[in-house]
């Protein structure tokens, strides 16, 4: 057999043309390759430390305490990214109807990487609240002031 009869070679160069290397699709590939680590960077360069997921107890909608008013109550995971202890502040967006019971904001420690549950209950005047009510928890860094997460959830009371 001839020498070369296999190899890597484009219809070109066997033609005895010059091949070209870059061609449009090649650009285009650089391109979105290039697109995705600049993705990748700035998601990295911009993460968030601080992550929250809220969790409805699982047992009753709500609760009538002694007084008449409406509790819901919750788990807040709080979850630190970050490298160091964090203080962190819970509060509610908007305290017009519904309270934290024990007072707003609440204070917990994290530490780096740590998830903590944190149980929270949630309060309504008697008579304030029918059905359903959405309510905003806001999760901040005490030390940094840049760094909060908001977390949406449902707040459940008796139906007319």
């Amino acid at each position: 057999y001839p020498r070369g009869l296999i190899r890597y070679a484009t219809e070109e160069s066997l033609a005895g043309r010059a091949s070209r290397i870059l061609r449009p699709r090649v650009i285009a590939y650089a391109l979105l390759l290039a697109a995705g680590f600049g993705a990748f960077g700035w998601s990295v360069t911009h993460r968030l430390p601080l992550l929250v997921d809220v969790v409805r107890d699982r047992n009753a909608l709500y609760r009538v305490a002694s007084d008449g008013a409406i509790e819901n109550a919750y788990t807040l995971k709080i979850m630190n990214k970050g490298n160091a202890v964090q203080n962190f502040l819970i509060s509610l967006e908007d305290e017009a109807t519904v309270t934290l019971a024990g007072g707003s904001p609440q204070a917990v420690t994290v530490q780096a990487g740590e998830v903590l549950a944190v149980p929270v209950t949630l309060r309504a005047a008697a008579g304030s609240i029918r059905g359903r009510s959405d309510v905003e928890f806001v999760v901040a860094a005490a030390d940094e002031p840049g760094v909060h997460y908001e977390a949406e959830s449902r707040f459940f009371g008796p139906v007319p």
